[in-house]
C-alpha cells in the first residue's frame, strides 16, 4: 500500500488490492457519461459482473453478497476495491472509453456463457425437430407448419459463406423463454449480439426496426413478394453439422 495525494485526494491504493482475486476494470459509457466498473472472479468460472460506479457506494451490503456467490470478497477488501477504483478514476489513465448504450454491459453478465448455452439449445431444438425444419434443397417447407429451414443449396451457402439455418421469431423466442425465462426482451437482444460478435447470427444489416432479422427470405420455389419470409438466419460452426 503506497499512499498519494492526486488533486487533492488521498489514495491508499493504488495498486490491486486483492491479490490476485478478482480483476478490476473501470469503464466509461461515453453515449450517457457514466463510469462503469467490471469485477472479474479468478476463482473457478471467471464470472464477472458489472456495476455502475454510484452503486458501489449505494448498495454495498447487497453486491457483497452477490460477489460472494462466485468469489471470494468481506468488507475490508471491498472498501480497499472503491478506493483502488477511485484512484484509477481520478488518474485517468486506465480508464477505458466504451461505445454503445449502457444496457448493453449491465445486460452483458455472464452474456458470452449464456450465449453458448442458447446456442446449444437452439441446436438441439433442430436436430430433435427436423420435421419442422426441411433443407431448402428438398423445397418442403410449409407455410403455418414449419418453423424455418435449413440453407443447404449452393446459392445460400455461397451468400453467407458457410451452411446456416432460419428460425422464425415464435419458436426461437419461445425456446429462450423455456429454457432460460428469458421474458426480457433487451436480455434476447444482449444474446443475439453475442451472437453476432462470434459470427453465429447473421445481422440484417438494412433494416434497423428488424436488425437481428433477414427479412424477405426465400425459403422454398415460388416464393415471392409479401410471400416471402423474416427469419434469424444462424452460421452453423464449421465443425458442427445440423442434421
Amino acid at each position: 500500500m503506497n499512499t498519494v495525494i492526486i488533486r487533492g485526494q488521498k489514495f491508499y491504493w493504488t495498486t490491486n488490492p486483492t491479490e490476485g482475486l478478482w480483476d478490476i476494470e473501470v469503464g466509461y459509457v461515453t453515449s450517457e457519461d457514466i463510469y462503469i466498473v467490471k469485477l472479474t472472479s479468478n476463482l473457478r468460472g471467471k464470472k464477472y459482473k458489472y456495476y455502475k460506479l454510484n452503486e458501489l457506494y449505494s448498495k454495498e451490503a447487497e453486491i457483497i453478497h452477490k460477489l460472494r456467490e462466485f468469489g471470494f470478497i468481506d468488507k475490508g477488501m471491498y472498501a480497499k476495491i472503491i478506493d483502488y477504483i477511485e484512484y484509477l478514476r481520478v488518474c485517468d489513465t486506465e480508464v477505458v472509453e466504451l461505445e454503445g448504450s449502457l444496457s448493453k454491459y449491465l445486460l452483458n453478465e455472464d452474456i458470452e456463457a449464456e450465449a453458448n448455452r442458447a446456442y446449444e439449445v437452439v441446436k438441439e431444438y433442430v436436430q430433435d425437430n427436423a420435421e419442422f425444419f426441411p433443407t431448402r434443397s428438398s423445397n418442403k417447407y410449409e407455410d403455418g407448419e414449419s418453423q424455418g429451414v435449413i440453407f443447404d443449396d449452393e446459392a445460400n451457402i455461397k451468400k453467407y459463406g458457410a451452411q446456416t439455418i432460419v428460425i422464425h421469431k415464435a419458436p426461437l423466442v419461445a425456446l429462450l423463454k423455456e429454457e432460460f425465462d428469458l421474458m426480457s426482451k433487451s436480455k434476447h437482444n444482449a444474446i443475439f449480439e453475442e451472437w453476432i460478435r462470434q459470427d453465429i447470427l447473421f445481422r440484417n444489416k438494412t433494416v434497423k426496426e428488424n436488425r437481428y432479422q433477414c427479412k424477405d427470405l426465400v425459403l422454398k420455389d415460388g416464393m415471392t413478394g409479401k410471400s416471402r419470409k423474416d427469419g434469424y438466419v444462424l452460421k452453423w460452426k464449421s465443425s458442427d453439422e445440423i442434421l
